[in-house]
């Protein structure tokens, strides 16, 4: 599936998606987490790699920030770039882990929780 949806680094992320669901059948219940959920995390794994593909374009191409000549002149002050934070560059990578957070972590209610999905995760 991962494959046949143009997405790379399928090991890890075939591990990272076990380890999500093994976080949930442990913590909640089985059918807490189904095939479904994987179908989803491609689906919007692709929509973010193509929107951040397209954004890295019009950001090369200028169009996006003509309207505010103050703004091109400060450009670097107020940018904030992922990259810079978190050394996540490949496109896949970064996808991959948006779409891993809104399929998943966003669904556990409270930091602890959160924190120990992370951890799960994280080590898988």
């Amino acid at each position: 599936m991962l494959t046949k949806a143009g997405i790379k680094n399928v090991a890890m992320i075939t591990s990272m998606l076990l380890a999500c669901h093994s976080y949930f059948k442990k913590n909640e219940d089985n059918s807490s987490v189904s095939l479904r959920d994987v179908a989803r995390f491609i689906i919007l794994c692709q929509w973010f790699k193509k929107s951040i593909e397209e954004k890295r374009i019009l950001e090369r191409e200028g169009e996006r920030w003509q309207k505010s000549q103050k703004y091109l002149a400060n450009k670097e002050k107020y940018m904030l770039k992922v990259e810079d934070y978190y050394n996540i560059t490949d496109i896949d990578l970064r996808a991959s882990v948006l779409a891993l957070t809104h399929c998943y972590y966003l669904r556990i209610s409270n930091m602890r929780s959160r924190f120990q999905f992370l951890e799960a995760v994280c080590t898988a």
